[in-house]
């Protein structure tokens, strides 16, 4: 018999969170709170997105319970989302979850397959600008199948120059892109390695 069919109630997590804080503050882990209901589908983002604001609202009430028990929390939110949505998701989400640390796992597009991770850096560049606070990588075997090894290298490194590239936005430092382009000027197009996000790979 499965818990669902014995309580009657989907989520035992829920109707148990207390006794589940005490675990996590006992062995002071860190709670991430993943969203089931990010859109699947970037026509599905948005305001209209009702089952998403709803569960978002849950999830503040538990982000709340947290911060009042001093749990380390994060929220996943976002999924499949065009750009020009990005923004107020994220401002509108975080004002929900009491501006906690806010983590996007996104492509921003239905239709690049086998290219999602091109399609993820676009919305974690977006996102990172509009305040997001964390990203997870998405490779190009997204929607296909599991990931090789290169898969991922390549993942983690879109991600890292998109982040980097929302963060010039956001942040307004500039220093290692001005070291880059220095070196560029004294030793020709290549620059230097040692500022690269992918030194390690070139």
């Amino acid at each position: 018999m499965n818990v669902l069919t014995r309580t009657k109630e989907e989520n035992v997590y829920w109707k148990y969170f207390d006794d589940v804080c005490k675990i996590l503050k006992k062995h002071d882990i860190v709670l991430s709170l993943g969203s089931t209901y990010r859109p699947s589908s970037v026509c599905d983002a948005g305001d209209h997105d009702f089952l998403y604001w709803e569960e978002t609202k849950l999830m503040g009430q538990l982000v709340e319970i947290c911060i009042q028990q001093e749990i380390p929390v994060m929220v996943e939110g976002i999924g499949h989302a065009p750009i020009h949505e990005i923004p107020g998701i994220i401002k509108k989400s975080k004002e929900i979850c009491k501006n906690i640390s806010y983590r996007v796992l996104s492509v921003a597009t239905d239709i690049a397959l086998g290219l999602d991770h091109a399609s993820s850096a676009i919305v974690i560049s977006v996102a990172a600008a509009s305040g997001a606070d964390l990203a997870s990588c998405v490779t190009r075997s997204e929607h296909l199948g599991q990931p090789f090894e290169a898969d991922i290298v390549e993942g983690v490194l879109a991600a890292r120059v998109a982040a980097h590239c929302g963060d010039l936005s956001k942040l307004r430092n500039f220093d290692k892109d001005r070291d880059m382009s220095s070196a560029r000027a004294d030793r020709g197009c290549h620059g230097i390695l040692d500022v690269a996000i992918n030194k390690g790979h070139c």
